[in-house]
């Protein structure tokens, strides 16, 4: 083999290996790019049910909320009923005392 030979030899040698890096480093790349993207995935579907849980438990809190004020409201209504009569009462032993 001469010597110019060799040296073409060694520069395809050296083109193939340049290539098979190249190769795995793109392979490696995809990959990761895969990988990031199922991530992705999953953090978006993390983010959907977050979201639905927000809205379930808003819905909770708001009825929860109304239920409370509810009962605050009637109790309300009932002592002032039970002023209201105890003021009628009132009312009429001072009239019958004057």
């Amino acid at each position: 083999m001469s010597k110019y030979a060799v040296v073409e030899l060694i520069l395809s040698m050296t083109s193939l290996i340049s290539l098979c890096f190249a190769f795995r480093e793109k392979n490696n790349l995809k990959q990761t790019i895969e990988r990031l993207e199922a991530n992705i995935m999953d953090w978006n579907e993390r983010y959907e049910e977050l979201c639905q849980e927000q809205k379930r438990t808003l819905k909770d809190y708001l009825q929860m909320e109304s239920d409370v004020l509810r009962s605050m409201r009637a109790e309300l209504e009932d002592e002032y009923n039970s002023r209201e009569g105890a003021d009628r009462r009132l009312a009429d032993l001072r009239t019958e005392v004057s």
